[in-house]
């Protein structure tokens, strides 16, 4: 707080928050798609299998989490105060801290689980 109470501005316009998905900084559905898709290609599967009814409604809504990690694992809810777990190690391998990307990718018992 204190290095930004020494920022002075000296643009007179109004100070406001801008969605950086889309050029005129206003949140659309259409610029949500294209924040998802950063590479300017798409995905086939968020296309053809998600987004399409192919999932159920619940699959969708946690695949949204997942993607933008916020998942509550145990990472997550320590940046927000929410669990005052002294460890944050993934309680399947007790190896790695439980974050979504370790949860859900590199976690060698969840992937056992994936492939079961």
């Amino acid at each position: 707080m204190d290095t930004l109470s020494t920022f002075v501005s000296s643009n007179i316009e109004e100070d406001w928050l801008m969605w950086a998905g889309s050029s005129d900084g206003v949140h659309s559905s259409k610029s949500t798609k294209a924040v998802i898709n950063r590479d300017g290609v798409e995905n086939p599967f968020w296309k053809k299998v998600v987004w399409r009814g192919l999932a159920p409604p619940k699959v969708k809504i946690f695949l949204w989490k997942i993607m933008w990690g916020r998942v509550p694992v145990f990472v997550e809810l320590q940046k927000r105060g929410v669990t005052s777990c002294a460890s944050s190690l993934c309680p399947l391998c007790k190896n790695f801290p439980e974050s979504v990307n370790h949860l859900f990718f590199p976690c060698q018992i969840s992937w056992q689980i994936w492939m079961h």
